[in-house]
Order: structure tokens, then C-alpha cells, then sequence
């Protein structure tokens, strides 16, 4: 089902490609812009990313840690949203201290789109 939206700026990191670009597919129909990437490595600058409204990151990315990878978004963007996905959340990220990062957000895979298309815009104000 098409949700058509205002065409909000969003990067998808993840290296798993069928769900990357599956996901990434479906967010264009809604009409959202989405650069898409399979590994951290791959994300231009960071500054570079000015009009950027969305992060969704894999939690467990091979190479850099998707709690790293928002943690750099952070410092950069400090108001951009950052959704973590993956199949081994359990609702918060299992990091030793998460205090201080209520910039992240965590939805589990297999991801019910309708429910993470509501939480991008209950995010992005």
C-alpha cells in the first residue's frame, strides 16, 4: 500500500542486501528520498549529509558497530533520529551504558513496515 509523504531524506545502512534494498524500494513509494548503504565504510561524510531527517542502521554491521555508526551521526547531526534494526534487539540495544541516547530508537526485524513507517514519522518532527 502506498502512503504517499513528503519527501523526507533518509539513510538506510544495512548489509544484508535483500532487506536493504527492499526496504529502501518501499520507502521511495511512499516518496521518501533514501540513500542506501551496505556498510558504514560506504556513507559519504557525515557533514556532507546536511538535509538528512532519518538514520536506520543494522545494529550488528560487520566492520563498524551500528551503535558506533549513530554515535558518529550524533555528533554531527545531533537532532537526527537514528532507528536501530535488527533480528537480536530486544527492545534497547544491549550496550553496557545507553544512557544519553534518546537520539536512538530500536525496532526488531522482521520488520512490520506499517508500524516502521508510523515510528519514522512520530520521529522526524
Amino acid at each position: 500500500m502506498v502512503r504517499p509523504c513528503s519527501k523526507m531524506p533518509i539513510v538506510l545502512v544495512d548489509f544484508d542486501d535483500p532487506f536493504r534494498t527492499g526496504l529502501a524500494q518501499m520507502l521511495r513509494d511512499d516518496g521518501h528520498q533514501v540513500l542506501d548503504f551496505a556498510r558504514p565504510a560506504d556513507v559519504p561524510p557525515l557533514e556532507d549529509l546536511r538535509h538528512v531527517e532519518m538514520v536506520i542502521v543494522e545494529y550488528l554491521l560487520p566492520g563498524e558497530h551500528g551503535i558506533a555508526l549513530a554515535n558518529r551521526f550524533h555528533r554531527v547531526h545531533p537532532r537526527l533520529p537514528v532507528l536501530l534494526v535488527s533480528v537480536y534487539l530486544g527492545g534497547r540495544f544491549a550496550e553496557p551504558d545507553d544512557r544519553g541516547r534518546d537520539f536512538v530508537h530500536t525496532l526488531s526485524k522482521p520488520i512490520d513496515y506499517d508500524h516502521l513507517h508510523q515510528q519514522i514519522h512520530r520521529l522526524v518532527r
